[in-house]
C-alpha cells in the first residue's frame, strides 16, 4: 500500500514541512486577495507540493500547467484542480471535462473544493509551540487569517448546482472526528484534522443512473468528504462488456487533508495514499493551476482553424514518451558536437611544412613558370624531364639537377 510506503518517509516529510511553516507568510499570502494561493506548486501552506511530490514517488510523472492545449490533453491522464473560487464550474466545463473522460479509458479528474484554507490551521500549529514570548505576535497573525477566510467565504454562493454535485454554502462548520466509507478503513479517525464548511453533495442523474456517484470516503453522519463518478468510454481500446473500460472524476469536498501544511499528518497522508491508489500506476499527472471557474479548454475544438488553437512548440516536451525521446537525442547531439568539433584552449597556427617536402619544389617551380607566361618554354622543361625519366630513371635525373645546381 502507498500509505506504507511514505510511512518510513514520515520523519523526513515531517521536517520538511516543520521547515515550510518556519519560514513565516510568503508574498502569495500577502496578496490582496487574501493570498489563498490553493494549487500554487511551491512551498505556499496552501499548495500541492508534497501531493505532487507523493505522486511522483509512486511513479507518476508530474507536471504543473495554468492551460492544456489539445496536444498535451490527449497524453494526460490525471488532471488535479483546485480552483481558488467559491463558485461551482460552469456548464461548459462540466461538459469538457465529462467529454475528455469518456474520450479515453482510464482518465481521472480530481476536484478539490475551495471551502478550506490552511493558514488558520498553519499559526496554530505555530502557536502551540512557539515560545511565549512570541505567541501574542502569532497570535496576531492566526486571528488576521481567520478574518481574511472570514471574508473569503462572504463570497460564497448559499446554494448552487452543477451536473457533478449540488453546493450547500449554508451548512455549519464541522470538524471530522469520525469516517465512513472504503478509504476509511485502517484510518485512525481520532487523529485526524479535517474541517468541513460548505458540503459539496452528489447528484443523482434519473436518466443515467449507472453514472450516479458513490461515496468513497463520509463524516459518519451526512457529509460526503470524497465521492466518485463513473464515465463508460465511448472509444475503449478492446471490444468488452460495458463498464469494463471507465473513467472517473473523483470531487473532494475541500483540501483540508490534502494541502501542504495538513499532510504533516499521518493520517492525512494514508488518505492522500488512498487517491493515489485510486488513479493507478504510471499516469502522466497534471495540477492545473487555475484561478476561477472560468471555462477550461480540455477536449479542444476539433472543429476550429488551427490558428483559433494556438499551441506551443515545447508542449511536446510534456508529452510521454516523446519527451524522453527528445532529451535522449539532444544529449546525442551534444555529444557528436564535442566529438566532432572539438575546440580545447586558444586558437593556434599549425607547424610549417618541413623544408625537405618535394611537393613545396614543384609548387614553386610551377609558381616560377606561371609568371612567366612562356607556355612553349614550360612545355619544353616537361618534355625534357620524361626523356631523362625514360632513359637514366629518377635517380640519375637527380644526380643531373645536383651536377647542374
Amino acid at each position: 500500500m502507498i500509505h506504507q510506503v511514505f510511512r518510513r518517509r514520515d520523519y523526513l516529510l515531517a521536517l520538511a514541512l516543520i521547515a515550510l511553516c518556519g519560514c513565516g507568510k510568503s508574498e502569495d499570502d500577502e496578496s490582496p486577495q487574501g493570498g489563498h494561493g490553493l494549487v500554487r506548486f511551491s512551498a505556499s501552506v496552501n499548495g500541492l507540493t508534497v501531493l505532487g511530490d507523493m505522486f511522483t514517488a509512486a511513479g507518476h510523472t508530474v507536471s504543473l500547467r495554468k492551460t492544456l492545449s489539445p496536444v498535451l490533453t490527449d497524453a494526460v491522464d490525471v488532471i488535479v484542480w483546485a480552483p481558488d473560487d467559491f463558485n461551482v464550474p460552469d456548464s461548459d466545463t462540466c461538459e469538457q471535462v465529462d467529454r475528455w473522460l469518456r474520450d479515453k479509458e482510464d482518465r481521472t479528474f480530481i476536484y478539490i473544493g475551495r471551502d478550506f484554507d490552511a493558514r488558520p490551521l498553519y499559526w496554530r500549529k505555530i502557536i502551540a509551540k512557539a515560545p511565549q514570548v512570541d505567541r501574542a505576535k502569532y497570535q496576531k497573525e492566526l486571528d488576521e487569517a481567520e478574518s481574511m477566510f472570514l471574508a473569503q467565504r462572504a463570497t460564497r454562493p448559499e446554494n448552487a448546482q452543477c451536473s457533478w454535485f449540488k453546493f450547500d454554502g449554508q451548512a455549519a462548520h464541522r470538524d471530522i472526528r469520525s469516517l465512513d466509507g472504503d478509504w476509511a478503513e485502517g484510518i485512525d479517525a481520532s487523529k485526524i484534522e479535517i474541517e468541513l464548511n460548505s458540503r459539496l453533495n452528489p447528484t443523482k442523474d434519473a436518466e443515467t443512473p449507472s453514472e450516479n456517484a458513490e461515496t468513497l470516503l463520509a463524516d459518519g453522519e451526512d457529509a460526503v468528504l470524497v465521492s466518485r463518478k463513473s464515465f463508460d468510454c465511448l472509444n475503449p481500446k478492446v471490444l468488452s462488456l460495458p463498464g469494463d473500460h471507465v473513467s472517473h472524476l473523483l470531487v473532494i469536498a475541500n483540501g483540508s487533508f490534502l494541502f501542504n501544511v495538513p499532510l504533516v499528518n499521518h493520517e492525512h497522508r494514508k488518505l492522500a495514499g488512498r487517491l493515489i491508489e485510486e488513479v493507478g500506476k504510471a499516469k502522466h499527472v497534471v495540477i492545473l493551476d487555475s484561478q476561477n471557474h472560468h471555462p477550461i479548454s480540455l477536449a479542444g475544438d476539433k472543429n476550429k482553424p488551427p490558428e483559433q488553437t494556438p499551441q506551443s512548440m515545447l508542449d511536446v516536451f510534456d508529452v510521454w514518451p516523446l519527451s524522453a525521446i527528445l532529451v535522449q537525442w539532444g544529449i546525442l547531439i551534444v555529444l557528436l558536437c564535442f566529438a566532432k568539433w572539438p575546440i580545447f584552449g586558444p586558437p593556434r597556427d599549425p607547424p610549417p611544412p618541413p623544408a625537405s617536402d618535394f611537393g613545396r619544389h614543384v609548387a614553386a617551380l610551377g609558381a616560377a613558370m606561371a609568371v612567366t607566361g612562356d607556355a612553349e618554354y614550360a612545355q619544353s622543361r616537361v618534355q625534357q624531364y620524361r626523356q631523362l625519366r625514360d632513359a637514366t630513371g629518377p635517380r640519375a635525373i637527380n644526380r643531373t639537377n645536383v651536377k647542374r645546381t
